[in-house]
């Protein structure tokens, strides 16, 4: 996956599983607020434990609601 220029924001990883990508995020943008949203709590667990994200959250990515505009 490559992900190309965006905006200064928030970085998000809906849906972030394990946190998988978390790794290349970090690499990428690693000067901006790292969001990991997923609804499962043992996942969201795994992704916390890479210690990748400043925000890890439990929430459904079809409905959470970002504080302010993310980078997209």
């Amino acid at each position: 996956m490559r992900v190309g220029p965006l905006p200064a924001s928030d970085v998000v990883d809906l849906g972030c599983g394990n946190g998988a990508m978390a790794p290349a995020l970090r690499a990428r943008f690693p000067d901006r607020v790292s969001h990991a949203v997923d609804n499962s709590p043992a996942m969201l667990d795994k992704a916390r434990a890479l210690g990748l994200n400043n925000a890890p959250l439990l929430a459904d990515a079809a409905t959470w609601q970002p504080d302010h505009p993310p980078a997209m």
